[in-house]
């Protein structure tokens, strides 16, 4: 289905080389010890989505990511200007701007009335 869209590496840290974020969906053995100092100094974003909750935001946020545990409930942290495709709702959670793959959904107005 991806194709050639889809890079596959021999190690995590040969994945996050050059990486803008990294996006953890496993709890392997492997991926629980991680050198987290070493996967910040090989990445070129700091953008780390935690999708099993392994980490402590406030230690990766110690070590400079910009920490996203799925789930979890955070406090809004701001992008850099540089992420111009991204930008935060007002819930703190992320969204790519319309066009650039997902779009933001507004909710139909409450009183039962539908989008018109």
């Amino acid at each position: 289905m991806l194709g050639a869209r889809i890079g596959y590496r021999a190690s995590a840290y040969q994945a996050a080389e050059g990486a803008d974020a990294v996006v953890l969906v496993t709890e392997w053995p492997e991926f629980r010890a991680l050198d987290l100092r070493r996967v910040k100094e090989l990445m070129r974003g700091a953008v780390f989505v935690d999708g099993r909750n392994l980490y402590e935001p406030e230690a990766l946020r110690a070590l400079g990511f910009r920490y996203y545990g799925v789930g979890r409930g955070y406090a809004a942290q701001p992008f850099p200007a540089d992420a111009d495709d991204l930008y935060q709702d007002t819930n703190g959670g992320v969204m790519l701007r319309p066009g650039g793959g997902l779009h933001h959904v507004q909710q139909a107005p409450q009183g039962g009335g539908g989008m018109g």
